[in-house]
């Protein structure tokens, strides 16, 4: 490929692209790109929200030519509207590379209302190939380092957020970056695939990417009255169950307050450990796994119990409230579609 004519430990080539503001240019260089079978795809937008983002940058590359558009047709920058890509991203005779592909399916998606089609996700393929043998990153940094030897700057990436500045050079570079490397990547993550007998299942994770991100999309609904109850309920347990173990280990307290109260705090771990060994339980720490170890005590059951109703407390009471989007009403999470465990 010309955009790979040399490489170096400190980054990827300068890129070689075009940045496109104009409606009249888009159209001449969309026909250009019609004539290529496979294009690399990416997006810039001012959010990871696809409900709150404001779509900036088109990127879409071919082995031998890149090119930034921007779509922000409501400033002063463009005229050009993400509509005029319409029939490109949707042409089922072309395939699109795509990395972390259900992100820009799902901006395009609240913008446009289609999903973009026949995508092969670099990030997928990678998860797939190293699945089940070891941890390996598969985002993009990775995988142009791995096959390509070199390290990519993803600093701009949050440069992004607003949605009226004039883009500099090194914004641009980094945009067409995100695709320059995508052909390349998916020729060499081909033989892997080939040798393992993975094609098809590599289709099939590319086909789910649609219910993937109708699920993301959709959110979850949540009713905040009865959760609130629920949790209420949780923290009752859990203030009740710290009274009793401040009970129990009250023997082992040189001293309380003036009115009796307990100066054992109990979700220090050094103070816990300490009380525990004036109770007659020797422990290396106070981790989960350790007073595992000794279920069946009493207080350490109750110890137990309170972690878990304080864990719940933090993760899931309020906390889970505040992700609620604030246009949608609901809940929105990022589903995986395969888990690479560290082992």
């Amino acid at each position: 490929m010309k955009v790979f004519s040399q490489q170096q430990e400190s980054g990827l080539p300068k890129p070689k692209y075009e940045y496109v503001v104009t409606e009249d240019r888009a159209r001449e260089v969309l026909s250009l790109l019609d004539q290529y079978p496979t294009h690399a795809i990416d997006t810039e937008a001012t959010s990871l929200d696809p409900y709150t983002a404001k779509w900036s940058l088109l990127q879409i590359g071919v082995p031998d030519k890149a090119f930034v558009f921007d779509v922000r047709h409501d400033t002063q920058y463009s005229n050009i509207h993400p509509k005029l890509f319409d029939g490109i991203l949707q042409d089922p005779t072309k395939l699109r590379i795509m990395q972390n592909a259900a992100y820009d399916m799902k901006l395009i998606k609240r913008s446009r209302n289609y999903y973009v089609k026949n995508v092969y996700d670099t990030m997928l393929v990678e998860q797939l190939i190293n699945l089940g043998l070891s941890f390996k990153k598969a985002n993009l940094e990775a995988l142009v380092y791995k096959y390509i030897g070199v390290n990519i700057d993803k600093e701009p990436r949050n440069t992004f957020v607003d949605y009226g500045q004039k883009f500099e050079a090194y914004q641009l570079d980094y945009a067409i970056n995100d695709v320059v490397p995508l052909h390349l990547i998916k020729d060499l993550q081909a033989s892997t695939l080939h040798q393992e007998s993975l094609e098809h299942v590599a289709k099939l994770e590319f086909d789910f990417l649609v219910p993937l991100c109708e699920m993301e999309l959709n959110g979850i609904s949540i009713d905040t009255d009865k959760w609130n109850i629920i949790m209420g309920d949780v923290d009752k347990d859990r203030l009740e169950i710290k009274a009793i173990i401040q009970e129990m280990l009250s023997s082992t307290e040189s001293q309380t307050t003036l009115f009796g109260v307990s100066l054992l705090n109990i979700d220090s771990n050094v103070q816990l450990k300490e009380a525990l060994h004036k109770y007659g339980i020797e422990l290396d720490n106070t981790s989960q796994p350790t007073l595992s170890k000794f279920a069946g005590l009493p207080i350490i059951d109750a110890i137990l119990d309170y972690r878990k109703a304080e864990k719940l407390m933090s993760t899931y009471a309020q906390s889970l409230l505040d992700k609620i989007n604030p246009i949608t009403g609901r809940l929105h999470t990022d589903f995986k579609q395969m888990v690479v465990l560290a082992v």
